[in-house]
């Protein structure tokens, strides 16, 4: 998300926790915010350049989402990408109507979404960014590690390793 939103010349913030992934997030070119502790993260202070017209959820808590919807500017978008079900979302409809925001939600992609962002693989503008692979057999465990937010960048799973995990049969 990072890397698509650098390409549109778009000045980003990562917001995460832990050393590894708030490195990561300044790898890719953002400038890195532990998120730790939402209430101690000024958006006037992060974003001195004026409030964000756009902002990402990918952590889908209600902390997240309430510190992004104060954290826009004028004219916002909030898109969520992750929730949970234990995890409800309160809101202001009175607050969005106010500042003319709009909360988007979104799955994943379309395909042609899909189609465009693999065009920008294969051009070398965007390089995923894969923190582990594993074959189906090891799909839970990456799965545990999603969940437990331990994986920095992507997991993905490596169809080539149906053999290898004795599942050819």
């Amino acid at each position: 998300m990072i890397q698509i939103a650098r390409a549109r010349s778009a000045a980003v913030v990562g917001l995460d926790v832990g050393a590894e992934k708030l490195s990561a997030v300044e790898e890719l070119g953002a400038t890195a915010a532990d998120s730790s502790d939402f209430g101690s993260i000024s958006p006037l202070r992060l974003f001195q350049g004026g409030l964000p017209t756009v902002l990402i959820d990918l952590v889908g808590t209600s902390e997240s989402t309430a510190w992004c919807l104060d954290a826009m500017g004028m004219s916002g978008r909030l898109v969520v990408l992750t929730t949970f079900p234990d995890r409800p979302q309160p809101f202001e409809a009175r607050r969005l109507v106010f500042r003319e925001a709009a909360i988007l939600g979104s799955r994943y992609a379309t395909r042609s979404e899909v189609a465009a962002a693999a065009h920008l693989v294969a051009g070398g503008d965007i390089v995923p960014f894969i923190g582990e692979v594993s074959g189906p057999k090891g799909v839970l465990e990456l799965h545990r590690h999603i969940e437990s937010g331990d994986l920095v960048g992507r997991g993905a799973l490596d169809w080539s390793r149906v053999a290898e995990d004795g599942l050819d049969r």
